[in-house]
């Protein structure tokens, strides 16, 4: 299970959805009702050449286990890929089975126009995915509204999908956002909810992440 959560879980977040902290400090995610401000989400679409961001996670899974992550994003210089200039945001992932003390580690490649349009990702195991739709996130939004991320075609015979929604926390909000990993027969592989407590100028306070992978494996972690 671990090698399939490093490899089609937190990724896909990283892949569509860029995401870095603005500062703020820390606190659980609440259920309580949020104003109705409207939230800023620029900051989740970070691509300044230089930047880079990593959250420290802990938690478990359904069998006792007990999990540490860390999830690095760091955006490259421009440079001259497939005769455009494109922008890469390199994932890197490391998880760590503290029960166990087994471990993965993974880097995924993200390429970007220079206007922030995703065209492909590259994966360290060869796997190469496009979209065949792509919306991404709107620069603000309020409690309730929704949308799509995008869809991705895998050279692997998978398919990811990734949608967004807001949701009341305090006077911070959730932005949520949820993947499916699908096979070529359309079989779900594994599923995953993304939390990311927000206040209203878009600085993240937190993260949570809860992984499914069928019949009946679960992973919840979170941290910041």
């Amino acid at each position: 299970m671990i090698t399939s959560f490093s490899k089609r879980s937190i990724f896909i977040a990283s892949i569509l959805i860029l995401t870095n902290c603005g500062g703020g400090g820390g606190g659980g995610i609440g259920d309580t009702p949020a104003n109705t401000s409207s939230f800023s989400l620029s900051q989740l679409k970070n691509l300044t050449p230089g930047h880079s961001k990593t959250y420290n996670l802990t938690g478990g899974d359904n069998n006792g286990s007990t999990y540490e992550a860390n999830l690095t994003v760091t955006i490259k210089n421009p440079s001259l890929i497939d005769a455009k200039m494109l922008t890469p945001a390199e994932t890197s992932v490391y998880i760590k089975n503290t029960t166990s003390n087994a471990f993965v580690t993974g880097t995924t490649t993200a390429y970007y126009t220079t206007d922030k349009i995703f065209v492909k990702l590259v994966r360290d195991t060869g796997v190469t995915c496009t979209a065949t739709s792509y919306n991404g996130l709107p620069d603000a939004a309020t409690i309730g509204q929704a949308g799509t991320i995008g869809i991705l075609d895998c050279s692997d015979g998978t398919t990811e999908t990734g949608t967004w929604r807001i949701e009341a926390s305090g006077n911070n909000a959730k932005l949520i956002e949820s993947y499916t990993t699908r096979s070529f027969s359309n079989t779900i592989q594994s599923s995953e909810d993304d939390k990311f407590l927000i206040n209203a100028n878009g600085d993240i306070l937190g993260l949570e992440v809860t992984f499914y992978e069928p019949p009946s494996f679960t992973l919840n972690l979170s941290g910041k």
